[in-house]
């Protein structure tokens, strides 16, 4: 049989008081029931419970005011459809914002996913934010659907270009090359310059390369030395 302690005078109850209710204490008089002992023992269970579970959300506040800083009411109920499954294009453009504000670019990136169908523009952004992020291949292919469904940026085009030539695609990169020097017939596009000519000599189109090169140099006395490395490797693959 359990034995049972005073709680005022922490003396053992004896055996035959134990068993009848209330309980009274053979020492000192004092009067308990098993009822209220439960009770009381309920009660410590639930506030310890509820105790912990405040001090959770406490806790989980202070890493949601962290990592959202001000953003963190309105991107809840953003998680909350992101977690169900019910986030609208909508939702997916205003929670890419908040990302890239808080420079969280897994979360950036895969907003624009999800919103990249919507228009050209917004595929040509998800490209983009995917070449900043060295993720090549699928840039490429992001860029190809732009391209197929109409898209025309020069920008875009310069990106695919180098995207393709990274890739060893040289012969359609030289093409997309070919297409923003044309786009600007007056205009002395140096940096598009140096990768074309380096796309040219790797699809070994080294005469196109060379030529190009000359007609650089005969525009400006300054220019005698232009992309000097790539002519000597011309010269010496020719």
């Amino acid at each position: 049989m359990t034995l049972h302690t005073c709680p005022r005078c922490q003396q053992v109850i004896s055996e035959e008081r134990s068993s009848q209710t209330p309980m009274v204490c053979n020492h000192c008089g004092f009067t308990s029931t098993r009822t209220n002992d439960k009770v009381n023992r309920q009660v410590e269970s639930q506030f310890l419970k509820i105790s912990i579970g405040f001090s959770i959300l406490i806790a989980a506040s202070f890493v949601q005011v962290a990592n959202w800083d001000s953003h963190f009411l309105g991107v809840i109920p953003l998680q909350i459809k992101s977690l169900t499954g019910s986030m609208n294009p909508s939702d997916y453009e205003k929670m890419g914002e908040i990302c890239l504000e808080r420079k969280k670019y897994d979360c950036v990136e895969r907003s624009y996913q999800h919103t990249a169908s919507q228009s050209l523009e917004t595929r040509k952004r998800y490209a983009d934010f995917l070449i900043k992020r060295d993720k090549i291949r699928p840039a490429a292919e992001q860029y190809r659907q732009y391209f197929v469904n109409g898209g025309v940026d020069l920008e875009a085009t310069y990106n695919y270009a180098k995207v393709l030539a990274q890739l060893g695609q040289f012969e359609e990169s030289t093409e997309l090359f070919q297409q923003v020097i044309d786009a600007k017939p007056d205009t002395v596009q140096i940096t598009v310059l140096h990768h074309y000519v380096r796309a040219l000599i790797h699809a070994n189109q080294l005469q196109k390369a060379k030529a190009l090169i000359e007609e650089v140099r005969g525009k400006s006395v300054q220019a005698n030395s232009f992309m000097a490395e790539e002519m000597a490797e011309i010269a010496e693959r020719s």
